[in-house]
């Protein structure tokens, strides 16, 4: 779909990822994600934070805990906080 591509095109420009036309590789890591009626591309500063692994499940909703997540601050802090700290600004 051209729309498709053309709208990836953009979105990874706007967030300075690069253009796949031109770019190797990103140029620097990110999550997309994809429904029948939107994308969203979120360009990362980081795989994680607190002991959470974020990658686009999490922007979707689904946080993994392992024994090294704390989930105490996730508890006081919320899920929307731990995503923002792994977001490029």
């Amino acid at each position: 779909d051209t729309h498709l591509l053309e709208l990836y095109r953009s979105l990874a420009e706007e967030l300075d990822i690069g253009n796949p036309d031109h770019d190797s590789k990103p140029a620097g890591p990110y999550n997309l994600l994809l429904t029948p009626g939107w994308m969203a591309m979120i360009r990362r500063a980081s795989d994680g934070s607190h002991g959470f692994s974020v990658n686009a499940l999490g922007f979707a909703g689904y946080l993994l805990a392992t024994d090294d997540s704390d989930l105490q601050w996730l508890s006081r802090e919320g899920p929307e906080r731990l995503l923002a700290s792994v977001v490029h600004h």
